[in-house]
């Protein structure tokens, strides 16, 4: 298992990058959480899944802005970054997880930035 606490930021951003990438059709590795403000939110933008995952997997350390911390509603961390993205402050919130075979990225939150 991944233990977020112990990886340096450019770890993490790593891990998720690497998972991002084995995406397919037949296996999925990422998802994104289905909130009406996440999916308004890539209406809005005019954006497609794919290049939501595009987005999430050029993340940089100068996006970070928290975590990890504990997920108020699943049990795991996450990690909290901001981005622009087509003129707009996304706030992109990550959690990484582990099944039985592999890595998992969960977008929690993907939407245009409250603050």
């Amino acid at each position: 298992m991944i233990k977020q606490q112990e990886l340096t930021l450019e770890e993490l951003l790593s891990e998720v990058k690497r998972v991002i990438a084995k995406h397919s059709a037949d296996k999925p590795t990422w998802i994104l959480v289905t909130r009406d403000k996440n999916i308004q939110a890539i209406i809005d933008l005019g954006m497609t899944l794919e290049e939501v995952g595009l987005e999430i997997s050029t993340l940089s350390v100068g996006n970070y802005r928290s975590g990890p911390e504990p997920d108020s509603t699943v049990q795991g961390d996450v990690l909290t970054f901001l981005k622009q993205i087509r003129g707009q402050e996304v706030y992109i919130k990550l959690k990484l997880s582990e099944d039985k075979r592999d890595s998992m990225v969960r977008v929690v939150s993907f939407h245009v930035s409250p603050f």
